[in-house]
């Protein structure tokens, strides 16, 4: 009867292959739980109106702006639930960065510009995350990133 003892089947104690991985899965998982709050929050009414009380004006005026408007600010936060719910499941994880790229960058913007020196942490979080995500999952953006793509099956 022969057995296999490598690192797939069973690792023995100097051998932690999964340990390699641990950052990539916790920053997905952090990054997942925060859009899947933020979006899911907005739906259950725990952020009321959003942007009342203490925000400046220009804060005040773009936040109302995009809820007068009737679908930018329910599409923004479906986009962080979808994304969200994607991160933690760990499915499509970079259609997951593509969708949540422009809403981090306008998260990080809005807080730099119009609350500068508010909620710094979470804004370079929101900005560097998916940055870190998206080096972890490289192998999937060549032919996302590549001048010339191949239609349909390339073999």
């Amino acid at each position: 009867m022969e057995t296999t003892n490598d690192a797939t089947t069973t690792p023995d104690a100097g051998s932690r292959p999964w340990m390699k991985n641990l950052p990539v899965h916790v920053v997905r998982t952090l990054l997942g739980l925060l859009f899947v709050f933020a979006g899911g929050s907005f739906f259950a009414g725990m952020l009321g109106g959003g942007g009342e009380g203490g925000g400046d004006e220009g804060q005040s005026a773009l936040i109302a702006a995009m809820m007068a408007s009737g679908y930018m600010f329910p599409l923004i936060k479906v986009t962080e639930l979808v994304a969200g719910l994607m991160l933690l499941a760990n499915r499509f994880v970079p259609l997951a960065l593509v969708l949540i790229a422009p809403v981090a960058i306008n998260i990080a913007l809005f807080h730099f510009v119009l609350t500068p020196g508010h909620d710094v942490g979470i804004s370079i979080f929101v900005l560097v995350a998916p940055l870190f995500l998206a080096w972890a999952y490289r192998s999937a953006w060549v032919h996302v990133l590549s001048p010339t793509t191949p239609i349909g099956d390339a073999g």
